[in-house]
């Protein structure tokens, strides 16, 4: 699927990959994503933003600017997904997603012993195969709590621990940490002033 010094994607079992047939220099550009194909922390999709920042103002002492961005792209998602799946491009994207986890977390057990059996190494079920969100659970908590309240039916649709799971393995596994500056430049908001650091980009 290559010629001449062009990038192609490839679609297989395990979803879409992209070959080269050269190799590139740093800050060479190797793929371009439309601005409307992609969903971040930054992005206004959730409804109920007020909710969840009442709900950080009292772990803003307990958590990080990661955790926020994760929380906000979690509900982008959902909300997305769940409760407004108009976007053709993100219905098809969404229908197609693989059933299998790769977030090395919510792998079964037994895959996590086949695991550390392969690699030879005992401690790595306490650096890549724990859960370790304590403090990111109990945020998403108290927004399902709260949205609960406001909107119960929006917090059914998006909010159970499976759809939760699934957003984060979603995450962890097809997004992009991403530079809020380079979400304006795609978003032609370059001259926004800029108020964080970090948001995660499928």
């Amino acid at each position: 699927m290559l010629s001449n010094e062009r990038l192609y994607a490839s679609v297989s079992y395990h979803g879409v990959g992209l070959f080269a047939n050269k190799d590139f220099k740093p800050n060479d550009v190797a793929m371009e994503i439309p601005a409307n194909y992609t969903i971040s922390c930054f992005d206004e999709i959730f409804p109920y933003k007020d909710i969840v920042i009442k709900v950080l103002q009292k772990h803003i002492n307990y958590t990080d600017l990661t955790e926020i961005n994760l929380m906000f792209m979690i509900l982008n998602l959902n909300y997305m997904r769940y409760v407004n799946n108009t976007n053709r491009f993100f219905k098809f994207y969404f229908e197609n997603l693989p059933k299998y986890k790769n977030y090395l977390p919510f792998w079964e057990d037994q895959e996590k012993v086949t695991l550390r059996k392969i690699t030879g190494d005992p401690l790595i079920e306490s650096e890549l195969l724990l859960h370790n969100m304590t403090r990111f659970d109990m945020m998403v908590e108290d927004v399902r709590k709260e949205l609960q309240k406001v909107d119960p039916g929006v917090s059914l649709q998006m909010f159970t621990d499976a759809k939760i799971d699934d957003a984060i393995n979603i995450v962890f596994s097809r997004a992009f940490r991403f530079t809020l500056k380079g979400w304006k430049i795609i978003h032609n908001l370059t001259d926004v002033n800029e108020n964080g650091k970090f948001c995660l980009l499928i």
